[in-house]
């Protein structure tokens, strides 16, 4: 279970983040409107959803999910 570790780990240096990418799945809209792609291995890439809330610098992780979860969800 590192990957999990390392999610958490990823998740909690978003703040250090320069550039925060907007959402591009229709599916990933729902839960936010910025991304971070974490590509873990050749074949999986986390996407750790969030939103920012300017006024207080906070950033709201809204949903975690894999690219194996978004491409089954497209179809």
């Amino acid at each position: 279970m590192k990957y999990v570790d390392d999610i958490v780990e990823v998740c909690e240096n978003l703040d250090k983040t320069i550039f925060h990418a907007n959402v591009q799945f229709e599916i990933h809209k729902k839960y936010g409107k910025k991304v971070l792609n974490y590509i873990r291995n050749k074949s999986t890439t986390w996407y750790i959803i969030y939103d920012i809330d300017l006024a207080s610098n906070t950033i709201y992780i809204q949903h975690i999910t894999s690219n194996h979860v978004t491409i089954s969800e497209k179809e």
